[in-house]
């Protein structure tokens, strides 16, 4: 088989798919890192304020503090069990192959 008066190779097609795929990605990750580190600048801020205990503003901080954390553990488990999840599938290609 001739392709652009080569001969095909699909093992050359694969890899030269890949590599420019994986490039392309790379790109992709970077330029949305990018974007991420500007957000990221505006919304920073090293200003900490002081409540007392038992304040209006304290119990507000309070609550974000523990929906934060309950999201965080929230998506710890995601993680996990997408982990769990990829492994079954994984081992069960492995088992057709």
């Amino acid at each position: 088989m001739v392709f652009n008066n080569q001969l095909f190779i699909p093992e050359k097609v694969m890899d030269e798919t890949l590599f420019h795929t994986w490039s392309w990605l790379s790109l992709l990750i970077a330029n949305w890192n990018k974007r991420k580190a500007k957000k990221t600048k505006r919304g920073t801020s090293n200003n900490l304020k002081v409540v007392h205990l038992g304040t209006k503003e304290f119990k507000i901080a309070s609550n974000k503090r523990d929906l934060f954390l309950g999201f965080f553990e929230h998506q710890e488990r995601l993680r996990k069990k997408l982990a769990l999840e990829e492994g079954r599938i994984f081992v069960a290609n492995e088992q057709l192959s």
